[in-house]
């Protein structure tokens, strides 16, 4: 009886190794590339966003999920990131915590502060012209708004240039 016991304890104690890298994974943002933030030049928000999105997907290259993600996602998490209008990170906030995956939301955070800067919305930015030129408002906030598809293995995908989902 005592062997069985100590037989179920090493193998409840292995398992348990085996989830704890899993999740391990979400305990900080993953490395970014530094890419340049190009300005972008879309006068409208969903464009804007995309050219947002691209930018993620560029300086977060290896997190990526090509293809269509699997039918049941390990975590979606909705944020806003406020920016001025040189596109510098001010605020992100965090709307929708994934429900079970509590690791994935600060994590997803972390990767959108540690870009520091997002495609400046130029052609959003309703510049006011003053002597015949074009003066941006610096006043004013953007705010990009997507959803984080998040696969167990880490990688992700944003709404705006998902590829879809299986079918279960």
């Amino acid at each position: 009886m005592r062997h069985a016991l100590l037989a179920l304890a090493s193998g409840v104690l292995a398992l348990g190794g085996l989830v704890t890298p899993a999740r391990a994974q979400f305990r900080q943002p993953p490395p970014v590339v530094r890419v340049e933030a190009a300005p972008s030049v879309s006068a409208q928000m969903p464009a804007w966003r995309e050219d947002v999105a691209r930018h993620v997907y560029a300086a977060y290259a290896p997190h990526i999920y090509r293809g269509q993600l699997p039918a049941w996602m390990h975590a979606v998490a909705v944020t806003e990131t406020d920016v001025d209008a040189d596109g510098r990170v001010l605020d992100v906030r965090l709307t929708r915590e994934p429900a079970a995956a509590k690791d994935v939301g600060p994590w997803v955070v972390g990767m959108i502060r540690q870009l520091g800067q997002l495609p400046a919305p130029r052609g959003l930015r309703g510049d006011v012209a003053q002597g015949g030129a074009q003066v941006p408002q610096q006043d004013t906030v953007y705010t990009w708004v997507d959803i984080w598809l998040v696969d167990k293995s880490g990688r992700f995908q944003l709404d705006s240039l998902t590829e879809g989902q299986q079918r279960p």
